[in-house]
């Protein structure tokens, strides 16, 4: 028994130093593990640096022309998500210079809004917003609504002054019902540190994939006849075959996870309630699933352009069922079965509620033991698919010999 388990182990060794020396010479998926882990997180991060939208341009149509709309215009021009570039009497100038793009938000005060004011009554104001960009818009409709509920706040409370009623009960009786917004998780509402943490994960998978695939599509082009199978390998030696091959590539991703779950986070400031020796728990199944799932779809790839297509083209798809964007629960049906195959679906939500919301591992042991389920069964698909190899090469081999 000791003999054997000591044979399994120098076999796993002698792999996983095969597959390594296969990386490192192979300067193409180098250059994917390597560099497209260091460039992309960073061009990202980078991009989403300054978190919120600010100082968007917009232009206000005064049809009024008094103190108060002068007032409103200065209030809308102060809040941080708005800047008036260009104050006009008329709407037909105000949208010409939206649909050239000079201006993404058109605020109209009609004219009598000071009038409507003192007399008491109602005075409406036009917000138009750039429904097609929902960034730009929720930036405009939040300074709008704003800076009016805070001329209207204003107002109000003057009125009671004048009536008689003293400061406190003015202002207690304008908002009776005082809100207070703390914002879990994410304190300053940032959208890159919102979406940057889905997005490494996304990464860390899709250029492990590519890489794995370039590879496996070079191998197929240089030994054709027997695909990625190595003349050496016998259906007997796949499983320590499998593991030292996911041994070279979870050391390499090791010191790529320092760099961008770590390295990273704390240069750009993301949130991290966790730390990351918690997600290294999860780190582990996630690699060796997404390693094994890449060696079995790799057996299909007979060049290695094919593999960086199809990687590409998922990307954006893997991204989504990821549940990053949009609720996995919300999505179709078949849409969630499909989800289920990526380990992304299953190991983003975890991640971030593991290092952004602070929870415990036993918090996700759950998505924990799917992601061993994962690993397990991507073992299962990619040692089908070198038995599959196999049997062709076998086969091949009859073949050649009673021709």
């Amino acid at each position: 028994m000791i003999s054997k388990i000591k044979a399994f182990i120098e076999s796993v060794s002698y792999w996983y130093i095969y597959e390594f020396n296969k990386i490192i010479k192979d300067s193409g998926a180098l250059l994917i593990f390597v560099l497209g882990m260091l460039a992309y997180p960073v061009i990202y991060s980078t991009g989403y640096q300054r978190e919120v939208l600010r100082d968007i341009p917009v232009a206000v149509v005064d049809l009024d022309q008094t103190q108060s709309s002068r007032l409103l215009t200065r209030m809308f021009d102060a809040a941080q998500q708005t800047r008036v570039v260009a104050t006009t009497a008329a709407m037909s100038d105000a949208r010409e210079a939206f649909q050239s793009g000079e201006v993404e938000g058109i605020l109209c005060i009609p004219q009598g809004f000071e009038k409507d004011i003192y007399k008491g009554k109602q005075a409406d104001v036009s917000v138009y917003c750039d429904g097609a960009y929902f960034l730009y818009y929720k930036q405009v409709l939040a300074s709008a609504t704003y800076s009016v509920g805070t001329i209207s706040a204003s107002i109000e409370v003057k009125r009671l002054l004048a009536s008689g009623v003293n400061l406190g009960m003015a202002t207690q009786a304008r908002n009776p019902v005082p809100t207070t917004i703390s914002m879990l998780y994410n304190p300053i509402g940032g959208y890159g540190s919102y979406v940057m943490p889905g997005i490494i994960i996304v990464i860390i998978q899709q250029t492990l994939l590519v890489g794995i695939g370039m590879i496996g599509g070079s191998s197929s082009e240089k030994h054709y006849k027997n695909y990625l199978v190595p003349d050496n390998v016998s259906t007997k030696s796949i499983p320590s075959f499998l593991l030292g091959n996911a041994g070279a590539y979870m050391t390499l991703y090791f010191f790529n996870a320092i760099y961008a779950l770590v390295w990273l986070y704390d240069w750009f400031s993301f949130p991290d309630k966790s730390g990351f020796l918690p997600v290294v728990v999860l780190l582990i199944p996630f690699v060796l699933a997404v390693t094994f799932f890449g060696i079995g779809i790799a057996f299909w790839f007979k060049k290695r352009e094919n593999s960086i297509l199809t990687m590409v083209f998922l990307s954006p798809i893997v991204f989504f069922l990821s549940g990053a964007s949009w609720p996995v629960t919300s999505m179709p049906v078949a849409l969630q079965w499909l989800a289920k195959l990526f380990p992304s679906t299953t190991m983003v939500p975890a991640y971030l509620r593991v290092r952004t919301m602070g929870a415990s591992l036993n918090d996700v042991l759950p998505d924990l033991g799917v992601l061993w389920l994962e690993a397990f069964l991507g073992f299962g698909f990619a040692f089908f698919s070198f038995y599959l190899a196999q049997r062709h090469v076998v086969k091949k081999t009859v073949v050649e010999a009673k021709l």
